[in-house]
């Protein structure tokens, strides 16, 4: 039996998307990875040191070094990869990308970060950003128009990039398309903190059930905190993919109003699942919601609320249709052995080795 090549998968974090990839990958290489997580920045000179020696017991033989997101935990492997030539590929994910100061929002707003950001980006071999906006966008969804990106922050940088869009695990999220016999809008949303209330529109969001007390509105991620809120706004908490899904059956709608969003992992899932999109006119989502839903055009609690009288009265014909198109929509450009496969043929281009069927 061939051995499998070995690959090295560097992250800030254990979240679930970076876990699905790992998992993934296992299928074509030997992954050597640690569950250490660079949030609290009191650790990060420990961190490194303890980086640097893992690094040191592990690169021997390594194909490539593959790092999710960029920051303290880049610098290391981008040096070793540039010292061994082993080359190092850095997934762009969104908030290592840009500064938005309206926002208050992105690595880039920290003098010091953007300078150890700058610095691995431009000496990795290859970025890989989730979506061509992480490169160069424009926003006009949010107050005024404003630019973001890497060729907006760092217009000299020169290193080649590959759009690689995040993917889903279709067998996870496999779920009936939605065929109601009558049909009343169930809207959920996803948010990992409160830190994001406002870059994830969440205020828009809460003033929204207030103008229609007759339809649900669920949090899934965080819980209310003793805060009071309209009556139909359920809280659920965090959850695992399992009960998630259990909670997508319960509902009709998935709500994506980020005022920026790299991408919207959550938002694919759902749609896997079958309920239908709305989303806002931000970074790449009109393009994975595509026709299969609604985009929120400008940041305008009037505009949602049109929005939404809209969808109230959609026919139950409409909306199995959309369901279908909805989830057949993910299932055709967002299974993540598509996103896997493209990273195999970014890796083979650079050494040559051909393990990709």
């Amino acid at each position: 039996m061939q051995k499998k090549p070995k690959i090295i998968y560097i992250y800030p974090k254990y979240v679930s998307f970076i876990k699905l990839d790992i998992e993934q990958l296992m299928n074509f290489y030997n992954v050597a990875y640690h569950k250490v997580s660079w949030a609290n920045k009191f650790y990060i000179p420990f961190l490194l040191i303890y980086q640097f020696i893992w690094l040191c017991f592990n690169f021997l033989r390594v194909k490539a070094i593959i790092v999710s997101f960029a920051g303290y935990h880049s610098l290391l492997p981008v040096i070793f990869g540039k010292i061994l030539s082993i080359p190092v590929f850095i997934i762009l994910n969104g908030s290592e990308s840009v500064g938005i100061e309206s926002l208050k929002y992105g690595d880039l707003l920290k003098l010091h970060l953007k300078m150890i950001n700058k610095f691995s980006f431009k000496n990795c071999t290859e970025l890989w950003p989730v979506s061509e906006s992480l490169i160069f966008g424009i926003n006009k969804f949010y107050g005024n128009e404003f630019k973001y990106g890497l060729k907006h922050s760092f217009p000299d940088l020169n290193t080649p990039y590959y759009i690689i869009p995040n993917g889903v695990n279709l067998l996870e999220w496999k779920n009936e398309i939605l065929q109601p016999k009558e049909f009343k809008p169930k809207f959920i949303t996803i948010i990992s903190g409160y830190s994001q209330w406002n870059r994830k529109g969440m205020d828009i969001f809460i003033k929204c059930s207030e103008l229609f007390p007759q339809f649900q509105f669920s949090i899934v991620g965080i819980n209310s905190n003793g805060e009071k809120f309209p009556a139909n706004v359920r809280f659920y908490g965090r959850v695992d993919h399992k009960h998630l899904l259990s909670i997508f059956q319960e509902h009709n709608i998935y709500v994506q109003l980020s005022r920026f969003e790299g991408f919207g992992c959550s938002l694919i899932e759902s749609m896997s699942a079958g309920l239908l999109p709305l989303g806002s006119n931000v970074n790449f989502i009109p393009k994975i919601i595509n026709n299969a839903g609604w985009i929120l055009e400008r940041d305008d609690l009037n505009v949602l609320q049109s929005l939404i009288n809209i969808i109230a009265q959609t026919s139950t014909e409409d909306i199995t249709k959309l369901s279908l198109l909805s989830q057949n929509s993910v299932r055709q450009k967002f299974d993540i052995k598509i996103r896997v496969n493209l990273m195999n043929n970014r890796i083979d281009k650079y050494y040559g080795n051909k393990i990709c069927k």
